[in-house]
Parts: C-alpha cells; sequence; structure tokens
C-alpha cells in the first residue's frame, strides 16, 4: 500500500525539484568580484563580572555555568550551588567546588534553566 502511494507521488516529487526563478542568474564570484561593504553595526554587549559572594558547588561538577535552581540528577534532592544559592541567579563553578556569581539571569528560576 505505501510502495503504490510512493509510485502515485513519484512523479510530483520529480516536478517538484527547486530551480531558479526566471531571470535570475547566479554567478560564481571571483576574488576581484567580491564587493567590500562596511561590517554591520556592533551589537552592544556588557560584560558581567564574576564576583565571589561566598557561594559554594558540589565538589567534582565539571566547569560551568549553573543556575541557583539546577539539582544533581543523581538524587534530584541536592542543589549544585550549596550555599548563597539565589534560584534566578547564574553561578560559576569549578571541580573544586569555588564559586562566583554573575547574578541575577532571566533563563534562570525555571524549568529551562541552564544546568551546566
Amino acid at each position: 500500500m505505501r510502495f503504490a502511494a510512493f509510485l502515485a507521488l513519484a512523479p510530483l516529487l520529480v516536478a517538484a525539484v527547486a530551480q531558479p526563478a526566471t531571470g535570475t542568474v547566479a554567478v560564481a564570484m571571483v576574488g576581484d568580484q567580491i564587493e567590500a561593504r562596511e561590517p554591520a553595526s556592533p551589537v552592544e554587549l556588557a560584560p558581567r563580572a564574576c564576583r565571589t559572594n561566598g557561594c559554594k558547588c558540589v565538589k567534582g561538577l565539571p566547569q560551568g555555568r549553573y543556575c541557583g535552581n539546577c539539582v544533581l540528577t543523581k538524587d534530584f534532592k541536592t542543589w549544585v550551588i550549596s550555599s548563597k544559592r539565589v534560584n534566578d541567579h547564574v553561578f560559576e563553578c569549578n571541580p573544586q567546588g569555588g564559586c562566583c556569581t554573575y547574578g541575577y539571569a532571566k533563563d534562570c528560576g525555571g524549568a529551562k534553566a541552564r544546568c551546566g
């Protein structure tokens, strides 16, 4: 049954191959034909310092950024940030249990929080 449906649709699939629009020409550009343009306007990003606030992470975690509402998957009871934890803040943890905070992050505190 499925094979028969495929055979019925095969001519339509062949006809649906992408073709360039009428009147357009594709040209391969060589180095001296490339037009120099101004760069796009820069995006203003403000770097944030990771401040030491006395927080602590669970030892043995891989280096990374963790939201305050992250828990370990082995038991779903142990918080990744074991001291000075704030649910909607993002923290940087190291394998030795060291920690610093970047402060508030809008993706922290919910189900889609970054956890490593």
